[in-house]
């Protein structure tokens, strides 16, 4: 069973969320320090992609909440006037970017609600709502996701989509799906929303500003819930022993990967 809850108390929410099953999966070391992380402070790159979320997503609260700086030298007497008064009409909540970052967050999330649009079309959605926090429960243990959009069919499907950016949405794109374990997600997503399919839409970050949108095979499907299922059980005995072990530090013997000639 699982729910949609308010954005508060999803914050305060403790259970599993699948970002943190991907550290979990690198080392429960890592996972105890992705914890105790500042989640108040973001790289340049990651407060960039909040806000393309933000614009593609919710975009009355993104031309609410953020406003473009004006371009001005303020080493000069003529920009330190105009940045004072830009300063002085900001409302509070509001937040300043600069025209660059905000042409590239305008374009991309016009791109991404592009779209949107068109898995609605070729979805035939009923609905869609977005930025959607979920908890729900799977083998005795709390899981937790932050859905980018739930689509409704009129034949009574579910569609999840998830908005990642990218240098390249091509082919390469599918290395990038691999590498970053996105099947992973689109397992625990589907658990979450009990839903009938999960597809990517992916986004490049320069003009063109072109985009593709992706879903999984049965074969990466059942590997997603395999990667869910064993995250989970390495939370839960985290948890039971209240150890969190890294790397093993035997010597250990590998082979080289198959591409390798």
């Amino acid at each position: 069973m699982s729910n949609i809850i308010p954005d508060d108390a999803y914050s305060n929410n403790s259970g599993l969320s699948q970002s943190g099953a991907k550290e979990l999966l690198r080392s429960p070391a890592h996972f105890k320090q992705y914890l105790e992380r500042d989640r108040s402070d973001q790289t340049p790159a990651q407060r960039l992609g909040t806000l393309i979320h933000l614009a593609s997503l919710q975009p009355q609260v993104f031309d609410a909440t953020i406003v473009v700086a004006p371009e001005c030298d303020k080493r000069t007497k003529e920009g330190k006037e105009i940045w004072a008064s830009f300063q002085s009409s900001l409302k509070p909540g509001q937040e300043a970017i600069s025209q660059k970052d905000g042409e590239l967050v305008t374009a991309v999330s016009i791109a991404a609600r592009a779209g949107l649009d068109k898995l609605m079309k070729d979805y035939d959605g009923e609905s869609m709502i977005t930025e959607v926090p979920m908890v729900g429960r799977v083998n005795g243990t709390d899981i937790k996701g932050k859905l980018d959009a739930i689509i409704k069919t009129k034949d009574g499907r579910t569609i999840v989509v998830d908005i990642k950016t990218t240098t390249d949405a091509g082919t390469p794109f599918v290395r990038d799906i691999a590498n970053y374990l996105d099947y992973l997600q689109g397992a625990w997503y589907t658990t979450l929303a009990h839903a009938d399919a999960f597809v990517i839409l992916a986004v490049e970050k320069d003009a063109p500003n072109e985009w593709a949108c992706y879903t999984l095979d049965a074969e990466a499907q059942q590997k997603g819930l395999a990667l869910m299922n064993s995250a989970i059980d390495l939370f839960r005995s985290c948890n039971t022993f209240k150890q969190f072990p890294g790397y093993p530090k035997e010597v250990q013997t590998v082979s080289l990967p198959k591409w390798v000639q």
